[in-house]
């Protein structure tokens, strides 16, 4: 009697963990239903619209780009040298941008008891890697079809760099939702021009890795010209190009995610509050 009193207890509170998971999961995935529904409007267009977002601009930095400069300044295909400087920004800026705003966006959502700001920020970015996937995969597509060979050299490399690009931008969001909130419009201004700043400083347009070493030191902790170096060098054999510091592009990641998760959690009343 003593042993099954006490397999009792201890399936009790694992018993009540599960349960508690996988009430958590399931608003998640109504929170993210209700998500694609309504963030630009009625029904499932806003999906299509949060894919097209992205999307479109990616496609018009590009061609704006190519127009300035037609010729590349490093290899034989401009719209390549280019395309791979601006993907793992827009992978970034998105999911940072779209959580930024989470908050107001669903605001109501919050009134209802079952719903905390936690199931908000983890439906949003499971919602923005999702996005993120289908406009890296258009995108990858798209190009091809226009007859462009878009197809990296090392395709692990490549996936790599495009998933700690969407890390990033998770961690960043995150980070955002938290103090983008509390600070309010201000934040949401000086985030939009602190990355495009970032994109000036990480090579996109042009292969700062022929700069001087003192200016490449400073550009080193630019995240984005971290993710934008990792990369190319799935496209680019000459090692000049190879120059990614992984391990501080991952803890940075990594330290917008936690900060924003502890955020969340001692700053929770003032998120439900606002």
């Amino acid at each position: 009697m003593t042993m099954i009193a006490h397999q009792a207890r201890v399936r009790g509170p694992a018993a009540e963990f599960r349960a508690k998971l996988a009430g958590f999961w399931r608003v998640v995935y109504a929170v993210m239903l209700q998500d694609m529904r309504t963030r630009f409007a009625g029904g499932y267009l806003g999906f299509l619209i949060a894919i097209g977002w992205p999307l479109a601009h990616l496609l018009m930095l590009l061609v704006i780009r190519m127009v300035i400069a037609a010729i590349a300044p490093v290899g034989d295909s401009a719209a390549v040298f280019y395309g791979t400087g601006l993907l793992p920004y827009i992978l970034c800026f998105y999911p940072g941008r779209m959580m930024n705003i989470l908050m107001y966006q669903n605001r109501a959502m919050l009134g209802l008891p079952e719903i905390t700001p936690m199931n908000l920020i983890v439906a949003r970015a499971l919602l923005e890697i999702l996005i993120a996937l289908i406009v890296t995969s258009i995108f990858f597509v798209g190009v091809t079809l226009y007859g462009v060979d878009f197809m990296p050299n090392d395709p692990v490399v490549a996936a790599q760099a495009i998933a700690i690009a969407i890390y990033l931008g998770i961690g960043i969001g995150v980070f955002n939702v938290v103090f983008g909130t509390l600070i309010g419009q201000f934040y949401q201004v000086a985030y939009i021009l602190i990355m495009v700043g970032l994109l000036t400083a990480s090579g996109a347009y042009i292969p700062l890795v022929y700069a001087p070493d003192r200016i490449k030191g400073w550009l080193a902790w630019n995240p984005l010209y971290q993710v934008v170096n990792w990369l190319r060098s799935a496209y680019y054999t000459d090692n000049t190009l190879i120059e990614v510091d992984r391990l501080y592009l991952i803890g940075v990641a990594s330290i917008f995610l936690l900060l924003g998760l502890l955020g969340e959690r001692l700053l929770r009343g003032k998120l439900l509050t606002i």
